[in-house]
């Protein structure tokens, strides 16, 4: 499959994903009060953090090291496994000493270890979908990670209208446990597909402790960046609850998610540019300028239509419940336009192995948004949390402008702003594009 026809199809299916996904919020948010859809949101980022800093960066560093051909199919199967019982077993301790966050009692669980199960079944879904789609990333099977994802999404949404219809039942936690089920299941189908269809003929039976010990050095950069930029895009939530519990939390929380469909088609491409990069280390950054300029021209007209729609959609989709939304997501605009770029820098960095700059990049994103949280926060609510957002995303993306620009020796413009020319074979690249995403 062609680097076009990946990206196309790639991009296709994300689209599809999320507006999966934006129904399925839409469902949440019909079966749950405002305060409890803020801390679902809270119990979903925990076991995402939580992944993070369990999984010590093992993801990109396999992506980067299988794709290159520097570590066979049974190390890297065998290191996921090994990572998934070291969480598991840290998860269960970290229940002994004390007990997991949000409380039974705000997610309408009637006990401490239904949490425990929610947060196992998430975090080994999560922490499975991660590591098997870096392992199918790193061999060009870049659909198959998607497709899995967006038919669970689909088979999710159904569940959740089909139950919703059904009558009287309790609504709150149904949904709860219905997501979380469907949050495990395309992790269980990712790990069939890959075990059923690899090859293992060619596997150079190299010993696990070699390969941890090729894995680790990328892998423990990558996780100190991943971690901070993990701490930088949701630290604004535990503060907002702090300072401001229940219903902010909840509009925060639906006005992120949305205005976060600007990202589909740059973390579809980054996924793609990553491992392309490692792969081939001369990779041309004329080829990723050419991209940012078109991600660019795409993302504003995009933006155009959130800005139109926003406010009559939130009112239509979720109620008058969750209308202050509306304004965050012009807020945070802005920022998200912005990091949509740092994205795809971000990516072909750290394909060409050149951590330093994506570290140096997330320590500055995280420590403009605490500051600017603590600041704006208290006064301000939800409010200032997008703000602070934005600000610190839009500098963000200024240091990786300038960091890429000394690499590439290319201008603002010529990074930015497509040319009349570009704009001209549109219609043309639609044609080819939509070509090139019919499957055979």
């Amino acid at each position: 499959m062609t680097l076009l026809r990946s990206v196309s199809l790639n991009f296709l299916l994300r689209i599809a994903l999320g507006l999966l996904q934006v129904l399925t919020t839409v469902e949440l948010t019909r079966m749950m009060s405002v305060e409890n859809y803020g801390q679902l949101s809270m119990l979903i980022l925990n076991a995402a953090l939580f992944n993070m800093v369990t999984s010590l960066g093992i993801d990109s560093s396999l992506t980067y090291h299988y794709s290159a051909g520097l570590v066979s199919t049974r190390n890297a199967w065998r290191t996921i496994w090994i990572f998934i019982l070291f969480q598991v077993t840290i998860l269960l301790l970290w229940f002994l000493i004390r007990p997991l966050t949000p409380s039974a009692a705000s997610l309408s669980l009637s006990n401490d270890g239904q949490v425990l199960l929610i947060m196992l079944a998430l975090v080994v879904g999560t922490s499975l979908q991660d590591k098997y789609g870096a392992l199918f990333n790193g061999s060009k099977r870049y659909s198959t990670h998607s497709i899995t994802l967006t038919l669970a999404a689909l088979a999710c949404l159904i569940t959740l209208w089909w139950y919703h219809l059904a009558g009287d039942h309790p609504q709150q936690r149904a949904g709860l446990l219905i997501y979380v089920c469907y949050a495990l299941l395309p992790a269980m189908v990712l790990v069939m597909i890959f075990h059923v269809r690899q090859d293992t003929a060619i596997d150079p039976g190299t010993g696990i402790r070699r390969a941890m010990m090729v894995l680790a050095p990328f892998s423990m950069v990558s996780y100190l960046t991943n971690s901070i930029q993990l701490l930088a895009y949701r630290i604004d939530y535990w503060i907002l609850d702090h300072y401001h519990p229940g219903d902010p939390l909840g509009w925060y929380a639906l006005a992120v998610r949305l205005s976060q469909i600007l990202w589909f088609l740059p973390v579809v491409m980054s996924a793609i540019f990553f491992p392309e990069a490692a792969r081939t280390m001369g990779m041309q950054p004329a080829r990723l300028a050419r991209a940012i300029r078109h991600l660019n021209a795409l993302n504003l007209m995009l933006a155009a239509l959130v800005i139109l729609f926003s406010r009559p959609a939130i009112r239509y989709f979720f109620g008058a419940d969750y209308m202050p939304a509306a304004e965050l997501i012009l807020i945070l605009l802005p920022g998200i336009l912005c990091f949509a770029i740092t994205t795809l820098i971000a990516s072909f960095m750290a394909g060409q192995n050149r951590l330093r700059v994506n570290l140096i990049g997330s320590s500055l994103c995280l420590v403009l948004v605490l500051i600017l949280d603590l600041c704006l926060i208290p006064r301000w609510g939800a409010q200032g949390a997008a703000l602070s957002s934005t600000v610190a995303y839009m500098c963000t993306t200024a240091y990786f402008i300038r960091a890429f620009r000394v690499r590439s020796g290319c201008t603002l413009g010529q990074l930015l702003l497509p040319t009349a020319w570009e704009f001209r074979q549109w219609p043309g690249s639609l044609k080819l594009l939509i070509k090139s995403t019919k499957l055979p």
